[in-house]
């Protein structure tokens, strides 16, 4: 079975998305048997690889990197081309007849919560998700709260879309001295010192991420005494900076790690994800993690997190003060979350996704 997949987000800027494609590529690549073959494309120019082999990289970029062209004309005509048996899409596919696809729905934000997909981005969503589930063979949701989404917003019936649950790389759950220093060393450029205590916060600065409520709590911490920061990584919010808040802009994997591992506690405050790596991702380091109460961070975070209401800081912050006061609290929340996090792994989600391609092959 040849497999063409769009790899194109490993390209661009690191996301959620990316890490979840990432993580997928490889693990299917390492469970790949006799004759098959993974081909990936990115809407990209040739560059370094991004993946190992064998997977078989395609640089196929257009002059501009408009998505709709790519994805229903150039990918489309690369995937004939190639007499690939399966396709593989992340949020969009090609609709004109060809090979059978699989689509990969990871949330439907842009139906939900129209201003938080503004412009184009969110036009183009709205335009083709649709049209890729009906042209799908198989949809698979990275959550059962996104395959309710597909539902509700998609037309399919969520009973027949199975779950590829994002995995945890093996690294978080061994963070190690380098990853210590990397982390250490971002912290340093952003003024925060060794003896600092903190909050981290992952992710971008899109108002459903809940910056501006995990600010919030935290100053209210601070205004009871407590001299802690919010650290974030990832896309700026393009407010001012606020009093206890350093944003460290995007980190490298291994900071990342180390971040997670030296933090105080993990704050998830976003009111709507598809799944929610940065619970799991956070738990495996060794983190107490405290999150919205929404059904997909449930899912992530199961009875090893604490939950808060979407939206409201004082609930958030009097969470986040049970875990940086009570060391009982904080070591309870670390024990369990490592057994939670050891729960997703990238080959069972590139099983549940590799057993779908070849249902839609074998039709």
């Amino acid at each position: 079975m040849r497999i063409g997949a769009d790899a194109s987000h490993l390209r661009w800027r690191r996301t959620g998305t990316s890490r979840y494609i990432d993580g997928l590529m490889r693990a299917m690549a390492a469970s790949l048997g006799g004759g098959d073959e993974l081909l990936a494309y990115y809407n990209a120019r040739p560059g370094a690889r991004s993946l190992p082999a064998p997977v078989v990289e395609r640089f196929v970029r257009l002059p501009s990197r408009r998505a709709t062209a790519w994805t229903q004309l150039r990918w489309w005509a690369a995937l004939r081309a190639d007499r690939c048996d399966a396709v593989l899409g992340h949020h969009v596919l090609p609709v004109l007849p060809g090979p059978p696809a699989v689509l990969v729905v990871y949330d439907c934000l842009a139906f939900r919560e129209p201003a938080a997909k503004p412009g184009a981005e969110g036009a183009y969503y709205r335009r083709w998700m649709p049209r890729s589930a009906r042209r799908a063979a198989r949809v698979v949701a990275i959550s059962r709260f996104a395959a309710a989404e597909a539902e509700r917003w998609l037309g399919v019936p969520a009973a027949s879309i199975p779950v590829a649950y994002p995995g945890v790389d093996a690294r978080f759950a061994l963070v190690d001295a380098a990853d210590r220093a990397a982390a250490r060393e971002a912290l340093a450029r952003a003024g925060v010192g060794a003896e600092a205590r903190w909050v981290l916060q992952v992710g971008g600065g899109e108002a459903h991420k809940g910056a501006g409520v995990a600010a919030a709590a935290v100053a209210s911490l601070r205004a009871s005494g407590d001299e802690v920061l919010l650290v974030r990584c990832g896309r700026g919010t393009g407010a001012a900076p606020a009093a206890g808040v350093v944003e460290l802009g995007d980190v490298s994997d291994a900071a990342l790690r180390g971040l997670y591992a030296l933090a105080a506690a993990t704050c998830v405050p976003s009111t709507h994800e598809g799944f929610g790596l940065p619970v799991v991702e956070g738990m495996a380091a060794g983190s107490p993690v405290v999150a919205s109460d929404t059904p997909a961070l449930r899912e992530a975070g199961g009875d090893a997190a604490l939950y808060a209401p979407p939206g409201d800081a004082g609930a958030l912050a009097a969470a986040l003060r049970a875990v940086l006061t009570d060391a009982g609290t904080a070591q309870r929340l670390r024990q369990a979350g490592r057994e939670q996090a050891a729960r997703f792994t990238w080959d069972r989600t590139a099983a549940v996704v590799l057993d779908a391609l070849r249902e839609v092959a074998r039709r």
